[in-house]
Formats: structure tokens, C-alpha cells, sequence
């Protein structure tokens, strides 16, 4: 300073002279050659004044030099001082007293440079003032004012190199006299802001040595330098000794998030030709919490080029202080104004500072082990070895280099992180981790290229490893250009996106980020981070993954090359598999994302299975702007389409209504062509403006579809879900289903014109053969607002189809329980958004006609009104069994069937009915049996069905005489399925169960019946085994087939007589049977079911021929009827024994066989006892006969015996007289006989040992 001043004297006493000196109204220019060539020699450097001189005398003297320079010491190139200009105004009144008193001097960009030489000495030290020749010299010097203006100060090494620069230096300099003491009040800059400066000093000590005070006020950054010290041996080994203290000023700005902290630092100084060094450096903060000091030391030499060297350590310290973080910082913004405010200061040439912080504060969060060594070099800084430990047990290291240029950071370098809780790291950091997943717990590691300029930020080679997921690639995010533009270029072979958040591979996300418009009432479901991350961001992304989840979702061999500028979107390539089942290939532009979109697209998709159809629902979705339901597409899989769009910008006019499908009438277009399943299919989409605003204006849209399998193509054409589709596994136990036995080809056209929002014509038809042809004409109407969908009515004319068939399409596991019967005719329908209505009054199934109306909701409940002219008893029965009741009994798990009884063996299966309600009023004009003969007319129900619960309520039902009625109730449960029912009949007629054509009247009068009835099984065999009940049957002038007493008493009683030969008596009986009845007259029966048998109480019925005892069983299970008779004979008298009777056993008679052939019954006849005891009696009567015969002839030989006893007593009289007479004859002589002899009178008699003949005896006559 003395140097500079002596100078400055120097020149103004030159000036002076010459104003004395030289006559007055001349050219001064001429005289600058002289005025050089006098002040060179003054002060023994070369001085130049390039610019114009100008003097006056008048009224106040001055003087001005226009670009003048000072040369430096010999041997250094360049000016020591110089000066765009040089003014200079003299008070007169000191001059007369012989002191130069300059009242000011004005000094426009000056700029003084100092050289310290290697030896420590300065360039300014050579600087004197010789002895003079001029004639008038003052005897002093002083500056009332020496104002500088936009001044430069630049200290250099002995090789030139700046050390630092005091720049911008404005004030005003003055000194009493030359010796002192001075005083400076201004400003300067040292790093592009502007400071306060004071700077004063004491006279010039007797030793030569200069105290001093300068005071630096920084007002920006809020800190004030003051330093208090001594220049000693200023013309010699010029060195500075003194102490430096700063502090910090209360700006008013919060500083992390408190008002700004206030700190001070002191420290040693000292300053020589070799070196700038600070001891005993001590920075406190003040703070509440714990005390905070910063300690260490600095030291700046510049002998081998400037380098500067700092220590500071402290065992804890306040970051947030330090960089002064403002309310709302991020740690990212927290560190940048760390290391504005640290790096500006070290000045210029190599600085070097080591830091080793044990711990320290910053945004809230404690930081530990802060160690880090920067150099700084040309104003870049290199970062070696930053080490700290940061949330979440994270360590960083930073290894690069600082650009602090225009105090704007800029970093280059490598960065490896690892931290063992990624998402309180997150967290810190302000990534709005609480939106992540908990997945941000786990380990992550990230080293890489790290490349910070303002605004922008990237790392490049990077390689991510959290929890086991590695990424590797660039990114980067440059908001430097006003809107922010986001470049990612990553690869990984598979990653899990759950570590970052939920849902981030959300189409919807995805499609907001690209810029389309999400369907009505669509929120995605991104971090609200993210989505601030992504508002107004211009995306470029390079993805390469080989799997990339979720957790909802998971792509694989993902590949997106995709740029989004402003409101343009370019896909170069997008292709991803999302798993399962959806593959897609994306390229093409689009322009005015969000409003008008329009461009071209080109897309191939392949898709397969339901899950897939719901993803690519979700993509329709976000195209037309409408939530599309995934029953929309997945009966349509799988897919492979090829699709090309063109997308037009709306128009306004004729184009907007419904017209000729021409190019101008429709700018939109989409058409896609490719196969379903085997199935080809190509589909025009045309609309009279921009696709968003589809819904309003007029479109034409054209389907065409063949392939094999006609059912499978007409469940894609319904948009069928497969209602109720079972799965593939119990589909098979029951045989294939009828889609996969149809084979014919089918095709399908189908047209709709009109304004979707309204009303468009539509006409379909659809010809598959001799398997289905029906045609379709109404109109259809797409609904506005929530999920997309239609409104239709029209006729459906079924030209050909059956009952399989429409019940795979519309119920599929109906197909299973139902015969193919043909179906034709007409149905009035109408429906959308999951409700159809159906009115039919010609319809025709098998002959029968049906007639009603039916709603079917979107809760899948049918209700309304169904009436058919016929219907079959077994049909109905076998759709609630599995494989309809065609199961055997092993595979049903129950009974296996019993023969000829109608209870099959095949479970009870409630799984066709999942998901589906019905509450009809039904009514059957004639109910079959399985043979076909009707066995009910009139019958009407209200049938309430549920997958667990079928009921028949107000069940009503006319046999050909008399009414049944009641209520029957099946419902699943755990244990089987559980069976009840109450029944009640009046005036049943029995005739009902005659044979046909039968007039003997045999079977008569009728029935009055009550019962109530339960059972649980599995099947409907092992149910008739365990239903129980009660109920009471009352019969009216009943009369049934059988024997009466009476009938088998006159023929027993033929037989005993002999009227009848007792062989084939159970045939005649038999015969008997069937021609005869038995009036029962009107019992009540009060009966029991157990166990599925029906006991009927016993009747017992008498009369005077006889009586008769009846019990009747019916077995349930095996459908089988037994009626059993026990018939007794009346009393008959004993024959051959007068008074006495014959009591006889009773015969017994059976009717049995199954509840179906009733009519049919032969009666079965066991005689028993009584077969034998009327042989017995019958036999006693001959046995009496007999001995009645026996007695009559014996005494018919008793009294032939007599008679012969008389006879032969009456012949021995004879004789005796005859000998007698011969005798007296003899006695009285001989008379002569014929011969002319003598001739006896008197008989011979017969010797008495010869018997006379006897008369044969008659033989028995038979019984």
C-alpha cells in the first residue's frame, strides 16, 4: 500500500511542477513524451500514457491521463499498475503553504498487480522516488480523497500465476499525510459476489512496521471477516502477523428449518513472501443442543505454484448450519449448498482440504464417520475418498471432481453406495419413501459414473443391486432447459419392482406417464412421489429386462424404446410378454397426447387365457378411454392379432355423422386381423374424428369371423364368460363337453352403422350348419359413463340349433344334463350391461311350446315366467345329479342303483348352479314319465333355485282325478344333501292305477293323503334308504283286486264235498284272484315311513262267508309295492258228523312288484295249511264214506248171510224132508224112472265136505 501511495505522490508531484512550469492555452499532448520520460526517471519505472492528457489551470487546477500504465520491475513483463484513467483536482490554499493537498483523485479501473518474487520479496518493494531537478518541490503529500473506481488487485507468483484476485474494488481511499495513516471504505469481490470492505491503519511506526484493521462484510452470505494485525518490514522481508475472526450475520433466512444459527470463527495469521497460514482454527457454532467446534489448521504457499492445505476435524457439527439448508431442503439441495458455500472460498491454484467430521446433523438425520479429502485446482475441486455414513445404515463413497463455476455445482465422479435400509435412506433423501413398499428394507448397493451440472444429474455404468435384484445402465434427469427431461437406459435380467414401490408397472401409471387420457373414474396407482416425479416430464427410456414383476404383474423379455416430447410420443419398440398369456409387439407416434390424439400405431398381440384377456382389457381401456371388462375378451383367447391404427383429428360437419365408410368420413380407423383360437377374424373400427371422442360421432363397424368349433366362435361373438364353466378336470369325468364334439365350420358377419352414444342398426348372422343358424336385427347403443358396454334389443330369429347346444353357450354346464332336443322359432330380446330380457310365444323345444318372459340380472338371477306344453319327469329329476344321473354308484361315493327302482346312483350336484339365482313361476301343461305316458297335467310351481338350495313352493299338480299339492325342498349340506318335503291330495282316484282299458271295476273308489317326508344323502339311491315321515291315507268306497272269504269258502267247500278235485286248486284260486275284488269300504291309515319303507296299518275286514287281514308295505328304496292277504274260509260243517264244524287256515294272497307296473300286478297265492287241511278233510270225509260204505255192506253180508243161513236152513229142512220122504218112499218103494228104470223120489244130499259156491262180495265204491 505505502508502494502504490509513493507512486501516486510521484505523479502528483510531477503534476504540479508542470503546471507551474509550463506556459499556460498549449497543446499538453505535445508535452507527454516529457511528462513519461520525467516520471519514469522519478520513480525508476517506465511509465506510458496511451490515452489523452488534459490540464487546467483554472479555476481549480486539474489534470487527467487517459490509459496509464506503470511498467513492472525489469525482467517482468507486463504493467505493474495501469488505468483506464487518471484524474486529479489540487486545493490551491495548502499548495501556498507548500503541501500538495490532492482534494481528488479519481482512478477509473485500476488495476495493481503484486508478484512475490521466490525469495519472498515483492515487486512493489523496488519502488522510490529519486531526487529531482525540478525547481519547485512540496514538502508533503496529502489525499483528501482518492476515489477508485471497478478496481482490480491481482497477487501473482514468482511465475506469473495469479494466487488470488481482488476484483471489483470501488471506494474511497484517504491519508492525512504519506506516512499515515490511511483509511479505505468500500467494496470488492473475490468469487462473483460483492463485499463490504474497511480497511484503516496507524501512522508508520518508527520501525517501519504498519498496524492495521480491515473488516470484509459479506451481506449475501451472511458473514463478516475482520481482521486485526501488523505489517512488518514493509520495504523488506514484508511479512503480516495478526488474528482473523469471522462471523456469521442474522440474514432473517430460516436454515434448516430454524432461524439461521450463528457461528464464529477465529484463528492465527500469518503472511510472508512464502506462505499464508491460519493456526489454531476455531469455528463454533452456537447451538442449544451440544456444543459444536470445528478445529484445525490451513496453510497457502505459493513457492511451486499455489497450493493450499486445510485439516479441520470436529467430534460434532451442525451441517444444516454450515450450508445454511432452508425450510423444505431435500439432503440433495442440503449438500449442493454444502458444497457451493464450502468450495467457493479456496481460492484459486491447488487447495487442499481434509475433513473428518466424527459426527453431524443434516435435514434432521445424524450422519457419522464423515471423512473426505478435496482438492482444488483452475476452480475445480477433486472429491478423493469422501467417506460418511448416512439413514438407514447406508455408506457413501464419492470419489470425482468439483466444477464450482458461477458458484454452480457441478461434480464428476463415481459413487458406490450401500445401505442396509433402502427405504429409510428413501426416506431421508425425501423420495417420498412412505408411499414404497416395504420391499425398500432389504439391502441396496449402486455404484457407478456420477455427473452433476445445475439441473441436471445422471450416472452412467451404473450397477444396482437391491436385495439381490440387479440393474445396470444410465439415467439421468436435466431440468436445465425448462421442462425437465427424465432418460433412463437400464438392463436387468429380472427385477422386482415391489423394492420401489406398488404398482409401478400399472398400465394406467404407465399410460399417464406416456401422456393418454385414463378411462372415467381410473386413479393410478403410483406413488404421489413418483407422479410429481414424472408431472411434466419429457421421458426417454431404453429398457432392456428379462423379467420384470410387480408383485401384481410380471413382463418378461421387455424391451421399450420410447420417447415422450412435450405432447408427442414416439415408440420406436415396445415389446413385452406379461405374463401369463399376453404377448405385445408396439411401434409407431403419436401427437397431442391427452387432447386430440392422433398418428399411428402398429401393434401385434398374442394372448391366451383369462388372465391374459383381463390385461389386455386393461389396455383397451386406456386406448378408447372406457373401461373395458375382461369378459369382453377372455372367451375371445387366444389371440393373435395384428393391428394397425390410424388416428385422425376430429372433424367437424357431415363427418360427424354416420355415412359411407370412406377414408374422408372416417379419420379413424382401426383394423385388426388375425385368428382366435382356429378361428379367423378380422374387425374394421371405424369413427368420424379422433378416437376420444368415438362415443358421439358417427362409426361403422364390420366383423367377419370363421373357424371350426360353431359353439366356441358363437360364445366369442356373445362375449359369454363361460358362464359357469367348470373346471376342465370334473368336465372330463362327464365326457366331453359339446363345443369339443361340434366341429362344423361356422361363419359370422356382423354390421353396425350409426352415433355409438345413440342408436346404431346392427345385423348379425351366424350360419355353423346343421349345428346352429339364427340372425340378429335391432339396434344397439353404447352405454355412457363406467364400464364400457352396450344396450341392444332386437329379434333373435333361431333358425336351427337344440338344447345342448344353446346350453353350452349361455350355461355350459346345463349341457351336461340335457338331451338334444331341437329348438326353433323367434325371441323377442333385449339386454346390456349385464341384464337381458327374453318374450317368446312361438318358441318350440321337441314338439313342446314354450311361453313367457324371462329377465336374466347381472347378478346372474332369473326371474319371470315360463310355461311349457310338456316336459319329462326323469329329464327334470337328472339335472340335479352329477353327469346327469347317468354316475355309477362307486364314482357317485353312494349306493350303486338298484335294479328297476328309478333312484339313480349318481350324486346330488348343485356345482352347475354356481353363481346362478332363479326365482320362476313355472307351469307344465302335462308332466311325462319316462315312458312317455303323461302322469300329471296342470302342474305350476314357483321354482327358487341357488347353488346351494332348489325349492318347489305352492307346488300344484292334477291327476286324472283329484289334485296333489304341497312343497318339496332339496339344499346341500356337508353331510349330503337334505331332502323335505309336505305333501297333501284330495279325491285321488284309484282308478288311476287300473290297467287300461280295465271296466270290471275291480279297482274303485278314491283317496284323501297327507304326509310329511325328510332324508339326507348323497345320492338319490341312499336317499329312498333314509327318508322317515308320517302321513295318513283315507280311502272312500275303496275296492281292490283280491279274494274274499266268501268266494274261497263255496270253492272249499266243493272240494271237501267232492264236487271239486282238490289238484290245481291254488291255479283255480289264482284264476279266481284275478276276476274277483275286495270291497275295503273307508278306512283312515295312519302310516309310518323308516328307513324309505312305507307301512301301511293293517286292515282286517269280516263277513259272514269269511274274513280277510291285509298288510301293505312300500318300499321306497327299491321302488317296490307289497300288499299281503291273509284270506280265511268260514266254518263248514263236518261231514259224516252231524253238528260239528270245520274250521279251515287261512290262505294268503301277495300282490308285489315295482310302484310302475302297479296295473300290471299278478296276484301270488299261498295256500299254506289250507291246501293240506282241506285234503285231510277232505280225505276224513272219504274215510268216513268209507266206514259209512263199510258198515252198510257188511250189513248187507250179514243180512245176505242170514238170508243164505235161512236159505240154506230152509234147503237142509228141504232135504231132510226130501230124505225123509225118500226115506218113507224108500220105505214105501221105488218108482221107475225115465230110462224105464227106477227113479229116486228123494234128492241126494250134498256131501258134507263140499262147501256150497259163495256170492262174491261188491268191491268199495270210490270217494
Amino acid at each position: 500500500m505505502n508502494n502504490f501511495l509513493l507512486t501516486l505522490s510521484a505523479i502528483v508531484v510531477f503534476v504540479l511542477a508542470v503546471l507551474f512550469a509550463v506556459p499556460p492555452f498549449i497543446d499538453w499532448n505535445a508535452y507527454r513524451g516529457m511528462f513519461e520520460e520525467e516520471v519514469s526517471r522519478l520513480i525508476d519505472r517506465e511509465v506510458r500514457v496511451q490515452g489523452r492528457v488534459n490540464v487546467r489551470i483554472l479555476p481549480v487546477p486539474f489534470v487527467s491521463f487517459e490509459k496509464v500504465r506503470i511498467a513492472d520491475e525489469t525482467g517482468i513483463s507486463g504493467s505493474f499498475v495501469r488505468a483506464d484513467q487518471f484524474k486529479m483536482r489540487l486545493s490551491v490554499p495548502p499548495l501556498l503553504r507548500g503541501i500538495i493537498e490532492a482534494r481528488q483523485i479519481e482512478l477509473e479501473k485500476p488495476v495493481l498487480r503484486l508478484r512475490i518474487a521466490k525469495d519472498g520479496s515483492g515487486n512493489w518493494q523496488s519502488l522510490s522516488i529519486r531526487d529531482s531537478n525540478l525547481a519547485f518541490l512540496p514538502r508533503d503529500v496529502a489525499l483528501n480523497s482518492v476515489v477508485i473506481d471497478d478496481g482490480t488487485v491481482v497477487f501473482e507468483q514468482h511465475t506469473g500465476q495469479e494466487i488470488t484476485r481482488l476484483s471489483k474494488l470501488s471506494g474511497e481511499l484517504s491519508a492525512a499525510a504519506m506516512r499515515g495513516p490511511y483509511k479505505f471504505v468500500g467494496s470488492a469481490s473475490t468469487g462473483g459476489g460483492s463485499q463490504e470492505v474497511r480497511f484503516s491503519t496507524a501512522p508508520l511506526e518508527p520501525d517501519g512496521n504498519i498496524r492495521f484493521r480491515g473488516t470484509v462484510r459479506d451481506p449475501e452470505a451472511g458473514l463478516t471477516h475482520t481482521i486485526d494485525g501488523a505489517l512488518n518490514d514493509p520495504l523488506g522481508r514484508s511479512h503480516i502477523e495478526g488474528r482473523l475472526r469471522t462471523q456469521s450475520i442474522d440474514t432473517g433466512r430460516p436454515v434448516a428449518g430454524r432461524k439461521g444459527e450463528a457461528f464464529e470463527m477465529t484463528s492465527k495469521v500469518l503472511l510472508d513472501g512464502d506462505a499464508f497460514r491460519l493456526e489454531d482454527i476455531a469455528i463454533t457454532f452456537e447451538n442449544k443442543e451440544r456444543l459444536q467446534t470445528l478445529t484445525g489448521s490451513a496453510l497457502t504457499s505459493w513457492q511451486d505454484g499455489l497450493v493450499t492445505r486445510t485439516k479441520l476435524r470436529a467430534p460434532w457439527l451442525d451441517l444444516d448450519a454450515v450450508a445454511g439448508t432452508r425450510l423444505g431442503d431435500s439432503p440433495l439441495m442440503a449438500v449442493e449448498r454444502l458444497l457451493t458455500r464450502g468450495l467457493a472460498p479456496l481460492g484459486t491454484g491447488i487447495t487442499s482440504v481434509a475433513i473428518d467430521i466424527d459426527q453431524g446433523r443434516m435435514v434432521g438425520a445424524t450422519l457419522s464417520g464423515l471423512k473426505a479429502r478435496l482438492t482444488q485446482r483452475d476452480g475445480i475441486t477433486k472429491v478423493e475418498d469422501l467417506r460418511v455414513s448416512l439413514p438407514g445404515l447406508t455408506a457413501l463413497s464419492l470419489d470425482g471432481f468439483v466444477d464450482n463455476a458461477e458458484s454452480k455445482l457441478q461434480f464428476d465422479g463415481d459413487i458406490v453406495l450401500r445401505s442396509a435400509n433402502l427405504a429409510e435412506f428413501a426416506q431421508w433423501l425425501r423420495a417420498d419413501a412412505a408411499t414404497f413398499a416395504d420391499g425398500l428394507t432389504g439391502p441396496f448397493t449402486l455404484n457407478g459414473s456420477l455427473r452433476i451440472r445445475p439441473a441436471r444429474i445422471s450416472v452412467s455404468d451404473a450397477q444396482a443391486d437391491i436385495a439381490g435384484e440387479r440393474v445396470e445402465g444410465d439415467f439421468s434427469y436435466d431440468a436445465s432447459k425448462g421442462r425437465p427431461v427424465l432418460a433412463l437406459a437400464l438392463g436387468t435380467a429380472s427385477f422386482d419392482l415391489r423394492r420401489l414401490g406398488d404398482g409401478l408397472l400399472d398400465p394406467r401409471l404407465i399410460a399417464e406417464k406416456l401422456g393418454f387420457t385414463l378411462p372415467d373414474g381410473a386413479e393410478p396407482t403410483a406413488a404421489p412421489g413418483l407422479r410429481r416425479l414424472f408431472a411434466g416430464t419429457d421421458l426417454t427410456i431404453d429398457l432392456r429386462a428379462n423379467r420384470l414383476v410387480d408383485g401384481e404383474r410380471e413382463f418378461k423379455d421387455v424391451v421399450a424404446d420410447i420417447q415422450r416430447v412435450g405432447d408427442r410420443l414416439v415408440i420406436r419398440r415396445l415389446d413385452a410378454d406379461w405374463m401369463p398369456g399376453l404377448a405385445l409387439k408396439l411401434s409407431g407416434e403419436l401427437d397431442a397426447l391427452g387432447t386430440a390424439t392422433n398418428g399411428m400405431l402398429a401393434a401385434t398381440v398374442a394372448a391366451n387365457g383369462r388372465p391374459a384377456a383381463e390385461r389386455l382389457a386393461g389396455l383397451l381401456s386406456l386406448m378408447l378411454g372406457s373401461e373395458v371388462p375382461e369378459s369382453f375378451i377372455d372367451v375371445r383367447t387366444p389371440l393373435r392379432l395384428a393391428v394397425d391404427a390410424s388416428l385422425g383429428a376430429s372433424r367437424d360437419g357431415p363427418a360427424k355423422r354416420a355415412g359411407p365408410a370412406s377414408d374422408e368420413a372416417y379419420p379413424t380407423a382401426i383394423v385388426a386381423d388375425g385368428t382366435s383360437g382356429e378361428r379367423r377374424l378380422r374387425l374394421t373400427a371405424r369413427t368420424a374424428g379422433a378416437l376420444a371422442g368415438w362415443r358421439d360421432q358417427g362409426a361403422h363397424v364390420e366383423l367377419r369371423l370363421a373357424g371350426p368349433r360353431p359353439l366356441e366362435v358363437a360364445r366369442w361373438l356373445i362375449g359369454g364368460r363361460g358362464e359357469g364353466r367348470q373346471d376342465p378336470t370334473a368336465a372330463g369325468k362327464r365326457g366331453r363337453n359339446v363345443a369339443e364334439t361340434v366341429r362344423a365350420p361356422a361363419t359370422v358377419l356382423l354390421s353396425a352403422v350409426g352415433i355409438p352414444a345413440k342408436d346404431m342398426k346392427a345385423v348379425a348372422h351366424f350360419d355353423a350348419g346343421d349345428v346352429l343358424d339364427v340372425d340378429f336385427a335391432g339396434a344397439v347403443r353404447v352405454v355412457t359413463g363406467g364400464p364400457l358396454g352396450a344396450r341392444w334389443s332386437g329379434t333373435l330369429g333361431i333358425n336351427r340349433a337344440d338344447t345342448h347346444v344353446l346350453s353350452d353357450l349361455f350355461w355350459q354346464p346345463f349341457a351336461d344334463r340335457m338331451a338334444k332336443l331341437p329348438v326353433r322359432g323367434s325371441i323377442e330380446i333385449a339386454g346390456g350391461t349385464g341384464d337381458v330380457r327374453l318374450k317368446t310365444t312361438g318358441l318350440q323345444l321337441a314338439g313342446s311350446r314354450l311361453r313367457g318372459e324371462l329377465e336374466v340380472s347381472k347378478a346372474r338371477t332369473l326371474t319371470g315366467r315360463l310355461a311349457v306344453s310338456k316336459a319329462s319327469l326323469s329329464a327334470l329329476a337328472g339335472f340335479l345329479l352329477e353327469g346327469n344321473g347317468t354316475g355309477s354308484g362307486d364314482e357317485a361315493g353312494g349306493s350303486a342303483g338298484i335294479p328297476g327302482a328309478p333312484w339313480p346312483a349318481a350324486r346330488f350336484d348343485f356345482s352347475h348352479l354356481a353363481g346362478l339365482k332363479a326365482d320362476l313361476q313355472l307351469g307344465i301343461d302335462r308332466l311325462l314319465a319316462p315312458s312317455g305316458g303323461a302322469i300329471a297335467r296342470d302342474v305350476s310351481t314357483r321354482l327358487q333355485l341357488t347353488d346351494e338350495r332348489v325349492a318347489l313352493d305352492d307346488l300344484r299338480v292334477r291327476l286324472s282325478q283329484g289334485e296333489l299339492g304341497g312343497r318339496a325342498e332339496l339344499v346341500r349340506t356337508p353331510a349330503g344333501t337334505a331332502f323335505s318335503s309336505q305333501l297333501g291330495g284330495s279325491g285321488l282316484s284309484l282308478t288311476a292305477f287300473a290297467p287300461p282299458n280295465d271296466t270290471s271295476g275291480r279297482l274303485a273308489g278314491s283317496a284323501d293323503l297327507t304326509a310329511e317326508i325328510a332324508g339326507r344323502a348323497l345320492t338319490p339311491a341312499a336317499l329312498s334308504g333314509v327318508l322317515k315321515g308320517s302321513g295318513r291315507l283315507v280311502l272312500r268306497d275303496a275296492r281292490v283286486p283280491g279274494l274274499s272269504g266268501s268266494a274261497i269258502t263255496d270253492l272249499v267247500r266243493k272240494v271237501i264235498a267232492g264236487e271239486e278235485e282238490p289238484d290245481g286248486l291254488g291255479d283255480r284260486l289264482t284264476e279266481l284272484a284275478k276276476g274277483s275284488a275286495i270291497d275295503l269300504g273307508a278306512p283312515k291309515l295312519d302310516f309310518k315311513i323308516r328307513n324309505g319303507i312305507v307301512n301301511l296299518p293293517t286292515m282286517v275286514l269280516r263277513e259272514a262267508d269269511g274274513s280277510a287281514r291285509n298288510a301293505t308295505v312300500v318300499s321306497l328304496r327299491d321302488w317296490r309295492f307289497e300288499s299281503r292277504w291273509s284270506v280265511r274260509p268260514a266254518k263248514l260243517p263236518k261231514p259224516e258228523a252231524e253238528g260239528e264244524t270245520l274250521a279251515l287256515p287261512p290262505l294268503t294272497l301277495i300282490y308285489a312288484g315295482t310302484l310302475d307296473n302297479l296295473d300290471k300286478l299278478e296276484p301270488e297265492i299261498s295256500l299254506g295249511d289250507l291246501e293240506r287241511e282241506i285234503v285231510v278233510a277232505k280225505m276224513e270225509a272219504n274215510v268216513a264214506r268209507l266206514e259209512r260204505l263199510r258198515r252198510e255192506d257188511e250189513e248187507r253180508a250179514r243180512q245176505e248171510a242170514e238170508r243164505q243161513r235161512l236159505r240154506e236152513e230152509e234147503e237142509r229142512q228141504a232135504r231132510e224132508a226130501e230124505r225123509l220122504r225118500i226115506e218113507r218112499e224108500r220105505a214105501e218103494g221105488l218108482r221107475p224112472g225115465g230110462d224105464g228104470g227106477w227113479q229116486s223120489r228123494v234128492k241126494p244130499e250134498r256131501p258134507p265136505d263140499v262147501e256150497a259156491p259163495q256170492r262174491p262180495t261188491p268191491s268199495p265204491r270210490p270217494l
